[in-house]
């Protein structure tokens, strides 16, 4: 980017910034043939919106989520898993409304400072993608999907994410005791008949305490007590550590053979 550029911060070109729905807002069951189509990762592969392939909710629900509509001129970027998929909705576009999923959220231009195709190609540009990546947090949120209605310092330990008919949605991250449990089988390979024979298994368990975050939609957020209305958690890759596992024997000896 030429150097005489001026730099500036999202949120001073930006009319609106929005996250999709909640997850539990779209759901296979809620697809229907035909109605307002539903923008996916999968749509995101170019500096354009690929228009073709959706998934419709109708036009009941999509006004039932009406925060996450999207128009002709929005930008669409991925905030949970493949980060870094970023196009923009243009002006010729076969709709002209769209619903985002839950894993997207949108920047809408204030076309007298930015040009929607712009934003686009400079967000999939090397310098565009190390800049979503580099402010990243742990879930994958990026930074531009924040809009500081709420201290960004996290002295309040929210940061808002969404205002809308006097609801407020705001991104908290909390502590989480959580325990897992997994399966696992053993096989080795016959050195006959190369076939690959079970040795046994074993169900491990283990606990850890980890950090997640979590969505809060607020109602009456400026009321001296404001009603949580729904929690939310961000869908995030999580890991834990099962240790040393070996197949579980119970009483019977391993080494003894059986004929």
């Amino acid at each position: 980017m030429p150097n005489e550029w001026p730099t500036v911060r999202i949120e001073d070109i930006a009319e609106k910034i929005a996250m999709g729905p909640f997850g539990s807002n779209i759901k296979v069951e809620t697809f229907v043939e035909t109605g307002v189509p539903v923008i996916s990762g999968a749509h995101l592969r170019g500096v354009r919106l690929e228009d073709s392939d959706f998934n419709f909710v109708t036009d009941e629900h999509a006004e039932r989520m009406k925060n996450s509509n999207v128009f002709r001129g929005d930008v669409i970027f991925t905030h949970a898993g493949n980060i870094g998929q970023v196009a923009y909705i243009p002006p010729n576009s076969q709709y002209e409304r769209y619903v985002i999923s839950q894993r997207q959220f949108y920047l809408r231009c204030d076309l007298s400072k930015a040009a929607p195709a712009f934003i686009s190609y400079f967000f999939r540009s090397n310098e565009g993608q190390h800049k979503l990546l580099a402010n990243a947090s742990q879930t994958g949120v990026p930074s531009i999907a924040r809009p500081s209605f709420l201290p960004t310092d996290g002295s309040a330990g929210l940061q808002a994410v969404d205002y809308c008919d006097g609801a407020l949605i705001a991104r908290a991250t909390i502590s989480v005791e959580v325990e897992a449990s997994c399966n696992f089988t053993f096989s080795v390979k016959d050195g006959i008949d190369k076939d690959m024979v079970c040795i046994g298994g074993a169900e491990v368990r283990a606990s850890d305490s980890i950090e997640v975050d979590v969505l809060i939609t607020f109602l009456d957020p400026d009321s001296d007590n404001p009603k949580v209305d729904a929690v939310e958690l961000v869908p995030a890759y999580r890991h834990i550590d099962f240790g040393s596992i070996e197949p579980d024997y119970g009483d019977e000896d391993p080494n003894d053979e059986r004929y």
